[in-house]
């Protein structure tokens, strides 16, 4: 994290480190550790908090932006994209530097996370079947978690063990 300021202990809040505070934060720093950083209590920075709107709101800024970048790179991932990428051709006397465009193809795994959060009642890997039994009986129902896990407990079933010695 950042270096910790001069070790005086400040007993009133400084605003002109709201930029710091929301950067901190930004680069995903707990409570603790921006308190840590300003060499004071938890519990002070937490009563600046209440005292002090604008300190908190520079936190929670600072976190709100971390956070919308990560969904725009895992949005960028899931769709793919272009970009341009430098290359250096050597020749005999000489090194040309010359840009190409390359794709990135969109990524199975960031399309899977994404939509089983965004749309689990369409894209999620857990199945919820139910069963009824006869007439005037509750039903049963029964979870069955994931197909993988599912076919692999098949496999491991019916795969060949070695005989006890």
């Amino acid at each position: 994290m950042a270096k910790k300021l001069p070790t005086a202990k400040p007993i009133i809040f400084l605003p002109d480190h709201e930029n710091e505070v929301a950067m901190l934060a930004m680069r995903g720093a707990t409570d603790r550790e921006i308190a840590d950083t300003f060499g004071v209590k938890l519990s002070l920075l937490r009563k600046w908090k209440r005292v002090y709107p604008s300190l908190s709101a520079a936190i929670d800024s600072g976190r709100t932006r971390a956070d919308a970048q990560v969904v725009a790179a895992l949005h960028k991932k899931a769709i793919g994209f272009e970009y341009d990428e430098e290359i250096a051709i050597r020749g005999k006397n000489f090194v040309d530097i010359t840009k190409i465009k390359k794709v990135a193809h969109p990524d199975t795994a960031a399309i899977k996370y994404w939509l089983g959060n965004r749309q689990k009642e369409h894209f999620s890997d857990r199945v919820h079947n139910q069963v009824s039994g006869k007439a005037g009986e509750p039903a049963i129902s029964m979870e069955v978690e994931s197909r993988n896990e599912v076919m692999n407990s098949i496999l491991n079933l019916i795969t060949p063990k070695p005989d006890p010695e």
